[in-house]
């Protein structure tokens, strides 16, 4: 199909798109708020200076690599969810549910005892600083118990949005959010009589709305009988050949998930290293760009449920469309955003006046490329987390991803940042080669359909 055809079929596609914002609205509504909740945290800290903001970006580190381990096991329930609820096969949805559960449990249990029992350590491992060590380990120490939350909630969340009820996650997370920045307020600067905790108040306001997530998510599917909720029916034994289909599927995706991470790690490592400055500027530069990316997360994960939907119902047609569809809005908005970006980096950058001007620097030049290059990151998205993953084609698609961390991104941010000392204003835009190459090799894997099957 040619390019007019196809933007001609996206605009007269209503059927597309009034099943995109009923899933993508909710979506993109509760990673704005998490993401707002993200920068307002940051902002709140920066008051107190460089080392706080460096000191929960670092401990943050641990809590963003146990994102992945979260993902890579809901993404993966979240396929085989869809799927079957496209062919109305509830059984197969709690064998998926049940199975999840049971792998996604010792992954917080192990993050849970790093986090609690060895704070030091894992802040150690990226700075050497006493005072950014002791800021950050008081701060993980109180978050740890949030992991566990945190963990079952995602579950339960994926499996709300696989099963077409993306609005019982976005109620839980508002109601979770909006008691988060209120906590926090009154937590770090000791607000209507409570203690001032800094970054302490930060963790413990995280930890109790983490906990307010959870119960929600219990009780609503409960109250507005859900497909996939609390209690004994939810639960199925799993059979051996779903558990084995199971696993080929969403092993790639661990793979690709904690693959990321690590790499995403080591570069924040190489940041550090760089200075408290660069520290804090990278740290300012993730809570920002989470929110901007949510376009990404909202047009992409609504997608492959869409396309997964399709591919359970066996319409390998209706899978295609769509997936042509996503993609050619995921474009379309990356690049209308651009600008809007683009003006938004002085306002967004006077927010945070109390980080040094090395920081600041630092900050502007990042924010300046990734309003730039956006799109670039939206195809990516859309074909690595949207149309491979939705039809399984997990182990190419984690190949393409990872692949492009560890043979380009992290080669060069360590070459240029940690051998040859170069500043992170000029080291970071390399690392948008690694966006563009892995969009190129998302697209021929695209066009060659293995990804068209249902599982």
């Amino acid at each position: 199909m040619h390019l007019n055809d196809a933007l001609r079929d996206l605009f007269h596609a209503r059927d597309f798109h009034r099943k995109l914002l009923r899933l993508g609205l909710p979506m993109a509504l509760s990673a704005v708020l998490s993401s707002s909740l993200q920068i307002v945290d940051t902002l709140m800290i920066a008051q107190l200076g460089d080392i706080p903001v460096a000191a929960v970006g670092l401990a943050n580190r641990l809590t963003y690599l146990l994102s992945f381990f979260i993902s890579g096991i809901t993404s993966g329930a979240a396929i085989f969810a869809a799927q079957y609820w496209g062919e109305k096969n509830r059984r197969g949805i709690r064998e998926d549910f049940s199975l999840a559960l049971l792998l996604l449990t010792p992954f917080l249990l192990l993050f849970f005892s790093l986090a609690f029992f060895l704070p030091r350590w894992v802040i150690g491992i990226f700075s050497r600083e006493e005072a950014v060590i002791a800021e950050g380990a008081s701060y993980l120490r109180i978050i740890a118990a949030a992991y566990i939350f945190q963990g079952f909630s995602a579950l339960m969340a994926s499996f709300q949005k696989a099963t077409d009820r993306p609005r019982i996650p976005m109620t839980a997370s508002i109601v979770s959010i909006g008691l988060n920045m209120l906590l926090n307020y009154l937590l770090i600067f000791g607000k209507l009589g409570l203690p001032k905790m800094g970054v302490r108040g930060a963790a413990l306001g995280t930890l109790i709305s983490a906990c307010v997530e959870l119960f929600l998510l219990l009780l609503l599917p409960a109250v507005r009988k859900a497909p996939v909720r609390l209690g004994r029916g939810c639960f199925t034994r799993p059979h051996g050949a779903f558990t084995r289909s199971y696993i080929r599927t969403s092993a790639p995706l661990m793979f690709n998930e904690v693959g990321w991470a690590l790499a995403v790690i080591l570069t924040q490592w190489v940041y550090a290293a760089m200075g408290t400055a660069a520290a804090a500027a990278s740290s300012v530069y993730e809570t920002i760009k989470a929110f901007v990316v949510v376009c990404c997360v909202a047009v992409g994960a609504s997608g492959s449920i869409l396309i997964g939907h399709e591919l359970g119902a066996g319409n390998q047609t209706g899978a295609k469309d769509t997936a042509r569809r996503m993609l050619i809005t995921g474009i379309l908005l990356g690049l209308a955003l651009c600008p809007v970006m683009l003006l938004l980096i002085d306002p967004l950058l006077s927010l945070y006046g109390e980080l040094s001007a090395d920081a600041m620097g630092n900050l502007r030049v990042m924010l300046i490329a990734l309003a730039c290059l956006f799109w670039i990151k939206m195809c990516d998205y859309n074909f690595i987390n949207g149309v491979l993953r939705a039809g399984g084609d997990t182990k190419v698609a984690a190949a393409i991803d990872v692949g492009g961390m560890w043979l380009i991104s992290v080669p060069l941010v360590f070459v240029f940042g940690y051998l040859l000392k170069w500043e992170l204003r000029y080291v970071f835009p390399l690392t948008f080669i690694q966006d563009a190459v892995v969009a190129l090799l998302g697209y021929r894997r695209y066009k060659k359909e293995y990804w068209l099957k249902k599982l």
